[in-house]
Protein backbone atom coordinates (compact mmCIF):
# COMPACT_ATOMS: atom_id res chain seq x y z
CA UNK A 1 0.00 0.00 0.00
CA UNK A 2 1.04 3.55 -0.70
CA UNK A 3 -0.34 6.68 1.09
CA UNK A 4 0.09 10.03 1.71
CA UNK A 5 0.93 11.25 5.12
CA UNK A 6 1.31 14.83 6.25
CA UNK A 7 3.62 15.56 8.94
CA UNK A 8 5.49 18.79 10.44
CA UNK A 9 9.78 18.38 10.59
CA UNK A 10 11.73 20.77 12.65
CA UNK A 11 14.60 22.74 11.75
CA UNK A 12 17.51 24.70 13.10
CA UNK A 13 16.81 28.10 11.95
CA UNK A 14 20.50 28.81 12.27
CA UNK A 15 21.87 26.12 11.18
CA UNK A 16 19.24 24.49 9.00
CA UNK A 17 19.67 20.96 10.60
CA UNK A 18 16.71 18.70 11.73
CA UNK A 19 16.26 17.35 14.47
CA UNK A 20 16.65 13.54 13.81
CA UNK A 21 16.30 12.10 17.44
CA UNK A 22 18.04 9.05 17.75
CA UNK A 23 19.75 9.68 14.13
CA UNK A 24 17.70 7.19 12.89
CA UNK A 25 16.04 9.96 10.45
CA UNK A 26 14.08 12.54 10.24
CA UNK A 27 11.68 12.90 13.63
CA UNK A 28 8.06 13.70 12.42
CA UNK A 29 5.40 15.76 14.56
CA UNK A 30 2.00 16.36 14.32
CA UNK A 31 1.70 19.73 14.79
CA UNK A 32 4.50 22.60 14.38
CA UNK A 33 3.37 23.21 18.32
CA UNK A 34 4.44 19.70 19.12
CA UNK A 35 7.39 19.61 16.89
CA UNK A 36 8.32 22.85 19.56
CA UNK A 37 7.46 21.26 22.38
CA UNK A 38 9.75 17.73 21.68
CA UNK A 39 12.75 19.47 21.10
CA UNK A 40 12.40 22.50 23.30
CA UNK A 41 11.60 20.55 26.42
CA UNK A 42 13.48 17.52 25.51
CA UNK A 43 16.52 18.07 23.73
CA UNK A 44 18.03 21.64 24.61
CA UNK A 45 16.57 23.71 21.47
CA UNK A 46 14.84 27.29 21.99
CA UNK A 47 12.28 28.68 20.68
CA UNK A 48 11.96 32.56 20.49
CA UNK A 49 9.10 34.29 18.56
CA UNK A 50 11.63 34.43 15.79
CA UNK A 51 12.54 31.35 15.52
CA UNK A 52 13.61 27.76 16.75
CA UNK A 53 17.67 26.99 17.57
CA UNK A 54 19.49 23.55 18.04
CA UNK A 55 20.98 22.83 21.04
CA UNK A 56 24.37 23.32 19.38
CA UNK A 57 24.09 26.41 17.79
CA UNK A 58 22.21 27.69 20.96
CA UNK A 59 25.35 26.75 22.83
CA UNK A 60 27.85 28.04 20.34
CA UNK A 61 25.91 31.64 20.82
CA UNK A 62 26.92 31.69 24.39
CA UNK A 63 29.93 31.32 23.70
CA UNK A 64 29.93 34.29 21.33
CA UNK A 65 28.18 35.87 24.27
CA UNK A 66 30.61 35.02 27.11
CA UNK A 67 33.27 36.94 24.84
CA UNK A 68 34.03 33.80 22.03
CA UNK A 69 35.93 30.85 21.99
CA UNK A 70 38.53 30.37 24.87
CA UNK A 71 41.39 27.88 24.02
CA UNK A 72 43.99 28.37 26.82
CA UNK A 73 47.77 27.02 25.73
CA UNK A 74 47.51 23.75 24.19
CA UNK A 75 43.75 22.93 24.77
CA UNK A 76 42.49 21.35 21.00
CA UNK A 77 38.58 22.61 22.66
CA UNK A 78 36.92 25.58 23.31
CA UNK A 79 36.48 25.38 27.47
CA UNK A 80 33.25 27.00 26.78
CA UNK A 81 31.42 25.19 24.36
CA UNK A 82 33.69 22.24 23.52
CA UNK A 83 34.73 23.24 19.58
CA UNK A 84 37.65 22.22 17.93
CA UNK A 85 40.68 24.82 17.70
CA UNK A 86 40.13 26.05 13.71
CA UNK A 87 43.90 27.54 14.42
CA UNK A 88 42.62 31.01 15.49
CA UNK A 89 41.12 31.47 12.06
CA UNK A 90 37.53 32.40 11.54
CA UNK A 91 35.40 30.57 12.59
CA UNK A 92 33.50 28.13 10.30
CA UNK A 93 30.47 28.36 11.97
CA UNK A 94 30.39 31.99 12.48
CA UNK A 95 27.59 32.38 10.17
CA UNK A 96 25.41 30.29 12.86
CA UNK A 97 26.58 31.45 15.34
CA UNK A 98 25.05 35.05 14.25
CA UNK A 99 21.84 33.71 12.94
CA UNK A 100 21.44 32.35 16.02
CA UNK A 101 22.33 35.46 18.37
CA UNK A 102 19.41 37.31 16.12
CA UNK A 103 17.05 34.28 16.56
CA UNK A 104 18.08 33.96 20.34
CA UNK A 105 18.19 37.72 21.40
CA UNK A 106 14.79 39.10 19.21
CA UNK A 107 12.51 40.62 21.55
Amino acid sequence: MIRTVVCVEILCDACGDGWTGDDTGPRHFDSPAAARAGVVWEHGWTATTAGTVCADCATLAACQQAGGHHWPSGEEFCTRCGHPDYGHQVDPNADRIAAALRILTAA
